[in-house]
């Protein structure tokens, strides 16, 4: 863990980080750590968004693809129905 830059700022006081007891320090750093550690989740959570989205589009273009190949099965066998029909 890294140490925090002096002076470090809690409640609105400026402090010396050295200066601070044993266990005001080790709440520090553990508060540091956790920051840094919530920010490489929200920047994981930004991939992960990003890359749901592109297959939500793919699967949105594959679903649209299968509906209009489905069409076009209905229709030609409407239309061979009807050829029969008319025979």
């Amino acid at each position: 863990m890294k140490t925090p830059p002096d002076p470090i700022r809690i409640n609105n006081k400026s402090y010396m980080f050295d200066k601070l007891s044993d266990d005001a320090q080790l709440c520090v750093m553990q508060l540091v750590d956790i920051d840094e550690q919530l920010n490489h989740l929200k920047f994981k959570m930004d991939q992960l968004q990003s890359a749901r989205g592109v297959y939500v589009a793919r699967l949105n273009v594959a679903m649209k693809e299968s509906e209009n190949a489905s069409d076009q099965q209905a229709s030609q066998i409407d239309s061979e129905e009807g050829r029969v029909q008319a025979n």
